[in-house]
């Protein structure tokens, strides 16, 4: 119920964040006024800043580098500067060295905001989907030491694992077959590895066969995306759109069974892949004997299965006994099932004339 009541809390229209009694609209660089009801269909980042903070005067270029790239491809997008500064001269500063809106100078509301948001570190951005709701924390933009502009547009996989974890170690080869794939195709897409190790000792010796990028060890904005992404096991594997939205973190699981074909994991994709299986599966046969199991063997979906004939893992589709929870991957099944009807054919063919078939049942006249 708690959990309830703070989303729905959190769910909340941009006007209700950024508008006062005595103020509904936020201002330009050169001084106008500009209704926060133009904002409405936008998706706005909050950017929380402090002009004499080093972080956030390295960070504010790289920004307006994203900003202006965004806005070159027509991205329904806005930015808000709300700076904490109490000196009117540096808070006119920052707001006319960018390209974007800010609340008024003097305007207390960012203590609220802070405190709603439950701002710990500067600078940060929050950004908020078309329909306002909170969709990001410390967006992933500020959380990497590497050029903003080298993210900008990219689908992003943030990689939660850690070296002591055997599943993670046993999933690495196929995140890394699947990574270097999609990136032989120069797809705008990278991974972030975000280290659950315990010591800085066990972060390098992983990373160092990763060939992609990480969150430093130690950050302790790793806890807060944590806590975003809802992250309960390891190796868990969020995918994060060009725009920074959400688009699944059940990533794992997808490069599992479709490798780099996964790209770039949204569900108008996903639903492709599944039509070309389904089409695919229409030449196979609804169910098989095996000489392994006792009972007829149904033709199922299995997102993952390991064969109880080779103990291989397979994917997709398998044939399945659910009384016995007895599974066997196509090949194996296939394969098998066609030697079958190749002996039964052999068999019947030179004692054809002796035999009668009646049904399904064939029997020596």
């Amino acid at each position: 119920m708690k959990e309830e009541e703070e989303r729905a809390e959190r769910e909340q229209s941009l006007k209700s964040i950024l508008v006062t009694k005595s103020r509904d609209y936020v201002v330009s660089s050169d001084g106008k006024k500009i209704p926060v009801s133009e904002l409405e269909g936008k998706t706005v980042g909050l950017y929380f800043l402090l002009h004499s903070n080093k972080s956030c005067v390295e960070f504010t270029p790289q920004l307006i580098k994203v900003y202006e790239k965004l806005k070159e491809k027509r991205e329904n997008f806005e930015i808000v500067l709300i700076s904490l500064d109490d000196n009117e001269e540096s808070s006119k500063k920052s707001l006319g060295s960018v390209p974007w809106l800010a609340l008024p100078f003097n305007d207390k509301s960012w203590q609220k905001l802070a405190r709603y948001f439950e701002l710990s570190t500067l600078p940060t951005l929050l950004a908020m989907q078309a329909s306002f709701n909170l969709f990001t924390y410390d967006d992933f933009y500020l959380l990497f030491r590497i050029p903003v502009s080298d993210l900008v547009g990219k689908t992003i996989l943030l990689y939660f694992s850690a070296h002591r974890c055997p599943p993670c170690r046993a999933f690495l080869p196929k995140l890394t077959k699947a990574y270097h794939k999609i990136k032989a195709k120069n797809e705008p897409f990278e991974v972030i590895f975000i280290s659950s190790d315990r010591d800085q000792a066990s972060f390098d010796e992983f990373f160092s066969g990763m060939p992609w990028l990480a969150l430093p060890f130690g950050d302790p904005r790793k806890a807060s995306l944590s806590r975003k992404f809802k992250v309960y096991g390891i190796p868990m594997l969020v995918a994060l759109g060009p725009t920074g939205p959400t688009v699944t973190k059940e990533a794992r699981s997808l490069i599992s069974v479709h490798g780099a074909d996964a790209y770039p994991f949204t569900e108008e994709h996903l639903e492709n892949i599944e039509a070309k299986y389904e089409e695919m599966a229409k030449g196979w046969p609804e169910k098989v004997k095996h000489a392994l199991h006792e009972h007829e063997l149904v033709r199922t979906q299995r997102t993952i299965c390991i064969c109880d004939g080779c103990d291989e893992e397979g994917h997709l589709w398998s044939f399945n006994c659910e009384e016995c929870d007895f599974d066997l991957h196509l090949k194996f099944a296939l394969e098998e099932d066609k030697e079958t009807k190749d002996d039964d054919a052999k068999e019947e063919k030179p004692s054809k004339e002796g035999r009668i078939c009646d049904g399904d049942v064939c029997h020596k006249a």
